[in-house]
């Protein structure tokens, strides 16, 4: 099973976590995918520090939610290498990409996809309890994640119960309870007021900094990219400029 790991270094090294090299992707369109392919991303290349915080900013269908998608293996691109911790997760099998991600990547989407009839705990500490961790230990885990994203007196309480800002703190925490070397967030703040949407950026530049994790975040909000270390700016698959905020 391959695993995240970050190999030993000297002091003041900092590796390159995600290696994402001449990548292309095409869909087809139409009725039974007829139509001629559309090229989403055209040879993009760039890479991403350990523990840093980078935004991918650009319109809808500029290519953004499709590279996520690629980085956390859940689609392979047509040509190109997607490198994490030196692994080409495109030669995994679709078991191995599916094993790897359990364990290596942290995921945080626009419409929170948790599971309204479970409470916050059970949300959060879902990720673990795929892994198989004892039951006890999962929810002290999911407990103190519940702590760190201000949502400790609401552990037993439903995420249907909760506003959005809330749901997309629960968000957070499960993206985080197993430890992952890599977090993606897909338009994290986009169903959110900007007040919330700010706590939410804060949250996820805390996940960065105080827990190490990589962290990508895909937005088209030009404050939102405020927050991070670096944004890589992105127009019709193509990436075409970086710049530090």
């Amino acid at each position: 099973m391959l695993l995240f790991r970050i190999p030993p270094h000297g002091p003041g090294f900092v590796p390159m976590i995600l290696n994402i090299n001449n990548l292309t992707k095409s869909y087809k369109e139409g009725y039974n995918g007829q139509s001629p392919a559309h090229r989403v991303l055209d040879d993009v290349t760039f890479s991403v520090a350990s523990g840093e915080f980078i935004a991918l900013r650009g319109a809808s269908g500029s290519g953004k939610t499709t590279l996520l998608n690629l980085i956390g293996g859940l689609d392979v691109p047509d040509s190109g290498r997607v490198e994490v911790a030196g692994q080409d997760i495109a030669l995994m099998s679709d078991d191995g990409r599916s094993e790897w991600r359990l364990h290596s990547i942290g995921f945080v989407f626009q419409f929170f996809n948790l599971i309204g009839n479970l409470t916050v705990t059970e949300n959060i500490a879902l990720p673990l309890l795929f892994q198989d961790t004892p039951d006890r230990k999962a929810r002290e885990r999911a407990h103190a994640l519940a702590d760190e994203v201000a949502l400790g007196d609401k552990v037993d309480r439903f995420v249907n119960q909760l506003s959005g800002g809330e749901m997309q703190r629960v968000a957070i925490a499960r993206a985080l309870v197993h430890e992952p070397g890599v977090v993606l967030a897909d338009e994290p703040t986009g169903n959110l007021d900007s007040t919330t949407g700010h706590v939410i950026l804060d949250l996820l530049k805390a996940a960065s900094k105080r827990h190490g994790a990589t962290v990508v975040m895909a937005t088209h909000d030009h404050k939102c990219a405020d927050y991070c270390d670096r944004t890589l700016e992105m127009t019709d698959g193509r990436l075409m400029k970086t710049e530090a905020p």
